[in-house]
């Protein structure tokens, strides 16, 4: 699911409950029908530019600003139509943007020729630990990849797999190209653990 139809989705659902909120108004609880379905559309405007934005920009924290920062913009807007209610109208409005931010920028599919989706855990100009989710690969039979596994940076995929097994590892998938990322295999240590290393090359095929 792209990050654009991940922000309308959850735009549109927060967006509801956003406008759900107007019962606790006495003085619009007459007009709530009509407050549910602006605060939706609100909420799915928001969700676009938020799912268009992270395309771009692929940095947790400024994700987060930039939603909450045009659920309170939209909510504004709202509330200055409305003439009043600035606060029941801009406080959820911008929680709405932030979680959206926030939803937008942790899960992105990886637009490749299997089911993988990648988990980012912060902005790329920063140090850290990204991961990655993707379908168990087989029984459990002690052979495939069916829980956790740490892949690692290489410089040298050939060279950092003769290593593992000169230290008593195996190999327990080759090394297989992933196109547009890199080379990848899995080794196995000593103790039977899986581990994956990674070599990044954008020609990969």
């Amino acid at each position: 699911m792209s990050k654009p139809l991940i922000g309308v989705i959850l735009g549109a659902i927060l967006g509801a409950i956003d406008g759900l909120t107007a019962w606790f108004t006495p003085a619009v609880r007459d007009q709530l029908g009509g407050i549910v379905i602006g605060s939706t559309i609100k909420g799915i405007i928001a969700g676009i530019a938020i799912g268009f934005f992270a395309r771009k920009f692929h940095s947790l924290s400024i994700g987060i600003l930039f939603g909450l920062l045009v659920g309170a913009f939209l909510a504004f807007l709202v509330a200055l139509m409305q003439g009043g209610y600035y606060l029941q109208i801009v406080l959820p409005g911008s929680m709405v943007g932030l979680i959206v931010g926030f939803a937008s920028w942790t899960f992105q599919k990886w637009e490749g020729p299997m089911e993988y989706w990648m988990v980012i855990t912060g902005p790329d100009e920063q140090p850290g630990i990204n991961g990655g989710l993707l379908r168990r690969q087989g029984e459990l039979d002690g052979q495939a990849v069916i829980a956790y596994v740490c892949t690692v940076d290489v410089a040298k995929i050939d060279e950092s797999v003769a290593g593992a097994q000169a230290n008593g590892g195996s190999i327990a998938l080759p090394k297989m190209a992933v196109p547009g990322v890199g080379w990848l295999a899995y080794c196995k240590d000593t103790e039977g653990n899986i581990f994956g290393m990674l070599q990044a090359d954008t020609n990969a095929k």
